[in-house]
């Protein structure tokens, strides 16, 4: 079998992936561009608003252009504007909010409401979506929304506000997101099914811990990135849920992403405590806040450990990269990439809504095709590190063969014969004699074992055994010249005869070498139920004279 290099091994995966790349592409495309096609009536709200904050009245303002002053927690921002009739079927209000109460007005009439309990008790109100059914859109001609800051800095820019039929929001949203979604839904499957194959894996003994932590990257990946596009309110309008879901899959990202690569970035013990600290405060962190319920207030924390991990990553793999193959950089380069993308997207958009940092936000398409770069680098630095173990297991295991096996003669030895003995009883169930063959030198003037000739002699012996006794029957050496053989034989008269076949045959071997004078001693033993096969030999070899 023809055996690639390690570098023919990556090109040959990466065509591989770029074709397959390629094509998952255009169909995706393709479906994108036909679902894109389909009509909506949407109505964009974004200029002519009155924003009532902090004492201050701004006139005319286009909400996606306003930047907001930091906020408090309690503060109040009126949204008011003047509204013609909406000849829109069954009207609906959509705007999207981050870590507030929401009240609607129409006409000064209050006819939608949310988290003002949750804020009262404490609890966070999430961001998301909100949909709003339109009760009067032929009479309305004053629409006021009244939200209520319920955590520090919770945005600094708002959306614009949408009117639009209630049968088009679903597909309004899914216009938007749909190759975030289908995307994101892919890293999502992806994760679950390499975590049942690691699973199942790990079932059948062949456990493969890397896989299982790829498939924790790919899963978590995908809910961030769902996530913080907003394909999550399609599923769910619970937004305190979304928000908990969106900072599981940030903390589950991150911890995920130190286990896959600190093995192949930290070489030293020093380094691997480094990595080790640091992830155990932010395992610390994460659980922290998970019972403070204080996300928006501790984002920051998520950010800078990221900037630690980059940081000291860059440190560390200057000190290796001199002494590293070119496919072993991979996964550090993809780490680090991976963390600035990450912080990056984390400083420009908080969790479940917009920060205060005025930063540009990472597409969900860049964050996909980032994380489909790094999963294809983590399965080809997987390959790799398999068909490294698959070699090592295999020279182990012939070492470990050739351990057990006589160099000279080529017969297992003793550390075989103990490993079958030793073995289940189905094992040796067939065997019911011991036969035991001492060869050694008749006299004083014979070559002597460790000598070429006597050497050549005892191989040319080792045949004669193999053409006396049954292919079925086992053949050991223990030392030079002495043989045992375990046999499913019971007849003593078939001995008598084997034990005549080696004797003639010694001599015809001696007759052609009359140097080696060897002579030949045997004895055989049968198993009974009394003695164990060990025991058998023991007594087979003392008949032979041996004593090992």
């Amino acid at each position: 079998m023809l055996k690639l290099s390690k570098k023919q091994i990556i090109i040959n995966y990466l065509i591989f992936c770029t074709i397959w790349l390629l094509g998952m592409t255009a169909l995706v495309s393709w479906a994108a561009s036909k679902f894109a096609k389909q009509t909506t009536v949407s109505v964009i709200m974004d200029k002519g608003w009155t924003i009532t904050l902090q004492n201050k009245i701004y006139q005319n303002v286009t909400l996606s252009e306003f930047d907001f002053p930091p906020l408090k927690v309690s503060d109040e921002i009126v949204l008011e504007k003047s509204v013609l009739p909406l000849s829109i079927q069954n009207p609906v209000i959509r705007i999207y909010t981050t870590f507030c109460a929401v009240e609607m007005y129409e006409n000064e009439k209050l006819e939608y409401s949310y988290g003002q309990e949750l804020f009262k008790k404490g609890i966070t109100t999430g961001s998301g979506y909100h949909t709003i059914p339109v009760r009067n859109p032929n009479g309305i001609t004053n629409l006021k929304i009244k939200l209520t800051v319920t955590e520090p800095n919770a945005f600094n820019i708002l959306q614009p506000v949408y009117a639009e039929s209630a049968e088009d929001t679903l597909i309004s949203l899914f216009k938007n997101t749909i190759l975030v979604l289908i995307s994101s839904s892919f890293f999502i499957v992806l994760g679950i099914t390499i975590i049942i194959i690691a699973f199942l894996l790990y079932l059948f003994s062949n456990p493969v811990k890397d896989l299982f932590v790829i498939g924790l990257t790919s899963f978590f990946m995908g809910t961030l990135i769902m996530c913080i596009n907003g394909c999550l309110v399609i599923f769910s309008h619970n937004y305190v849920f979304n928000t908990w879901i969106e900072y599981i899959a940030k903390g589950g990202t991150t911890l995920s992403l130190i286990f896959l690569f600190y093995k192949d970035i930290a070489k030293t013990r020093t380094e691997k405590r480094i990595y080790l600290f640091l992830t155990t405060l932010f395992f610390m962190y994460f659980l922290t806040v998970l019972f403070i319920d204080k996300i928006a207030e501790t984002h920051f924390i998520l950010i800078l450990f990221i900037i630690a991990e980059v940081i000291i990553t860059i440190a560390i793999s200057f000190r290796h990269i001199k002494n590293e193959e070119s496919f072993a950089v991979l996964p550090t380069i993809t780490f680090i990439a991976f963390g600035i993308l990450l912080s990056i997207n984390f400083f420009s958009l908080g969790t479940a809504g917009y920060s205060d940092l005025k930063l540009t936000k990472i597409g969900g398409n860049t964050l996909s095709i980032m994380t489909l770069f790094s999963l294809l680098i983590l399965i080809a630095t997987l390959i790799l590190k398999l068909q490294e173990n698959m070699e090592a297991l295999n020279y182990k295991t012939a070492l470990e063969e050739y351990n057990k096996t006589d160099y000279l003669t080529g017969f297992p030895n003793k550390l075989k014969y103990d490993e079958i003995t030793a073995g289940p009883r189905d094992d040796t169930q067939g065997i019911k004699s011991v036969f035991a063959i001492q060869l050694m030198p008749a006299g004083t003037n014979v070559p002597m074992y460790g000598e070429l000739e006597a050497d050549n002699f005892l191989v040319n012996f080792t045949n004669i055994i193999c053409n006396v006794f049954s292919k079925s029957d086992l053949m050991f050496t223990f030392k030079p010249g002495c043989f045992t053989v375990l046999s499913g034989g019971e007849d003593i008269a078939a001995f008598n005869n084997q034990q005549k076949q080696l004797n003639n045959m010694l001599f015809e071997q001696i007759q052609k070498n009359p140097r080696m004078q060897y002579q030949l001693k045997t004895g055989f033993a049968f198993v009974s139920e009394n003695n164990t096969i060990d025991e058998t030999r023991l007594a087979a070899e003392k008949a032979a004279g041996i004593f090992v």
